[in-house]
């Protein structure tokens, strides 16, 4: 096992999990200078075509008959052993998905999949490897990958770097499905622009997470009469400004309910029903999610029992709510950040759950 395990972790996995880079779908070649993954071009059993399609099935609600594998490429563990395929998967509406799926004969099972392409760490080009978690790396052969850890730890011996991948990989098997991803394709807001005034600025999180919400009911579900950004207001600032002086927005911060009846309101006031209701359940918010409807979020350790030394995303914060991605490994909540350079942010769920609050938003007619 790693003398450092705690901070290979931290800097190995950590890396792999949040770099979203780009994905590369040429097949890969063989390699006359790698050593074992040149002879192990193992073919797939046909239980991983019922795999798939009870994947798209259950996750996706999409039969066999309304999607097409659209690329495949082997999939390598650390040890240049082929261990699964990885699929590109296209719906009749043009959606992509991704699965990577275990060749395992007697227990063949989705070791990561999702919407989109997956979290990809680029090293090389030659081949895939999976090595546990929620990321594919990208490199020519074995070697690459091991002396990338080397040069984070010196210490690490090739063993002992085999040993602990090959205990992470084990344990994203006996998981299996445990991997679902979406995020929602969101208007970016910033609670400090330029338009927004000065002295609502640093209190203006609530009153922004109701605009974003409600910009994307206007853009993605075609709410015509609601008066947002370019349909009503001249610039993001000034939406942001009617929402913090006219739907509660007060120096403090706002309430769970001050943000409820600020959407209800604004919903109401533009002749529409719109229901709102509060919660704390990742299921629920996955649900909302994957319904096409984003939230609102709070982080509040002040008015919450709160672990005093829990490493928590905000102390308080308000933020749209637009993703997740779940795995064997945990839950995260993808949020817009709406920070001077506003980005979609990844936070821990089980870590912050103590001091988060969820608000969903519907529009009824």
């Amino acid at each position: 096992m790693f003398h450092n395990s705690k901070r290979y972790m931290g800097i190995f996995f950590v890396v792999l999990l949040f770099s979203i880079l780009t994905v590369s779908t040429a097949n890969a070649e063989e390699n006359e200078n790698t050593n074992v993954e040149e002879q192990n071009q193992s073919v797939v059993s046909s239980e991983s075509n019922i795999v798939l399609n009870d994947y798209m099935k259950n996750g996706y609600f999409i039969e066999a008959s309304d999607f097409n594998i659209t690329s495949e490429r082997e999939v390598f563990d650390i040890n240049g052993i082929n261990i699964a395929k990885y699929y590109v998967i296209e719906d009749l509406s043009g959606q992509e998905y991704f699965a990577v799926i275990s060749n395992n004969q007697e227990n063949s099972t989705v070791l990561l999949g999702g919407e989109g392409i997956p979290d990809v760490f680029e090293l090389g080009d030659e081949n895939y490897y999976y090595l546990g978690g929620y990321s594919i790396v990208s490199a020519d052969d074995t070697n690459q990958i091991i002396d990338y850890i080397k040069s984070k730890d010196e210490n690490l011996s090739t063993y002992e770097i085999k040993e602990d991948l090959n205990i992470q990989l084990m344990n994203s098997k006996a998981a299996g499905d445990g991997y679902g991803s979406a995020l929602l394709s969101s208007p970016t807001f910033s609670q400090y622009d330029k338009d927004v005034k000065s002295s609502y600025r640093n209190s203006a999180c609530g009153p922004t997470t109701i605009a974003v919400i409600l910009q994307y009911w206007h853009d993605k579900k075609l709410k015509s009469k609601l008066q947002v950004f370019n349909s009503g207001y001249s610039t993001k600032g000034a939406f942001i400004n009617s929402m913090y002086a006219n739907r509660g927005g007060t120096s403090y911060g706002m309430s769970v309910n001050g943000v409820r009846s600020g959407l209800e309101n604004e919903a109401i006031a533009r002749g529409y029903s719109a229901t709102t209701s509060s919660f704390n359940n990742f299921y629920s918010y996955k649900t909302e999610i994957d319904n096409n409807r984003p939230l609102a979020i709070k982080f509040d350790k002040y008015f919450t029992l709160f672990e005093p030394n829990a490493d928590y995303a905000y102390d308080y914060h308000w933020t749209p709510g637009l993703g997740y991605i779940y795995a064997s490994t945990g839950t995260l909540l993808r949020v817009q950040t709406l920070g001077t350079n506003s980005t979609i942010r990844d936070i821990n769920y089980n870590v912050n759950s103590a001091i988060i609050s969820m608000v969903s938003f519907s529009i009824n007619n």
